[in-house]
This record gives structure tokens, sequence and C-alpha cells, in this order.
């Protein structure tokens, strides 16, 4: 039976109609399989990049343990440098603390030296104020008597 049906171009026979499984089966293979074809193509990239990280990550592991180990020469070096340096500068520091102290007790004495003179100063500095006012009150007195020996 022929019937028919109307199409883009005029009508379609029944004889187009009974090739359209085929055709569909062809449109649908040929996209499937395209689709395949870019689904192993992004299957390899993504090989290749997982690859690339698992490199990645093995030289960064080397790299981190390359560094750790120079990191560790660095303090050791470092460490037994500074030890060194301060086992050298420990006779230098107890001597220095040793002259502080010392000059701290000397400086404590001439200290107390200073406020013994400053004492003996002051008191000899009133003891010639006094002197110095008697001998005024010498020369008034003589002053006084020559005055009277005048007047006899």
């Amino acid at each position: 039976m022929h019937r028919k049906i109307p199409g883009p171009g005029g009508p379609l026979s029944c004889s187009v109609l009974s090739l359209a499984p085929t055709l569909i089966k062809e449109c649908v293979g040929a996209s499937w399989k395209d689709h395949e074809a870019q689904r192993l193509s992004l299957q390899a990239e993504i090989n290749t990049l997982m690859a690339q990280l698992a490199d990645l990550a093995r030289k960064h592991e080397k790299t981190c343990t390359e560094v750790c180990v120079v990191l560790d020469v660095v303090y050791d070096s470092f460490h037994s440098t500074y030890l060194h340096m301060i086992k050298s500068l420990l006779p230098q520091v107890f001597q220095v603390q040793r002259e502080a102290l010392f000059n701290k007790s000397e400086r404590q004495v001439a200290e107390s030296q200073l406020e013994a003179v400053k004492k003996q100063l002051a008191d000899l500095q009133a003891e010639s104020t006094h002197i110095q006012q008697l001998h005024q009150d010498i020369q008034d007195s003589q002053g006084l008597i020559k005055e009277k020996d005048r007047k006899v």
C-alpha cells in the first residue's frame, strides 16, 4: 500500500518511509561513533593529565624531601656554629660580668666616699663660715677697743 505523505519537497511515498529505520540507525550510529570518538579522546586526555599529576606529585615529594635535608644541614651547621660561638664568648661574658660587679662595687665605694667627703666639706664650710664670723667679730671688737683707747 502506497500512501502519499506530505513532505517538504512534495509528497513522500511509502517506500521512503520504509527506509526511515535504516536512515535513523545510520544517523544514530554516526552520532554514536562521533560521541564514542570524543569520549575516547577525552579519556586519553584525562589519562595524560593524571600521569602528569602523578609525576608532579612525585617531583613535589622529592623536592620537599630535598628541602628538608637542606634545612637539616643548615640547622645543624647554624646550631653547631652558634654553640661554638657561644662557648667561645662565655669566658668573655663572665669576665665582663665580673668587671661589671667589680665596677659596681668600686662605684658604690666611690659614692660612699664621695658622700663622706661632701659631708666633711659641708662641715668645713660651716666651720669656715663660723670662723669667718668669729674673725669678723674679733675685728669688730678690735675696732671698738681702738676707739675706746682713743677716747681714753
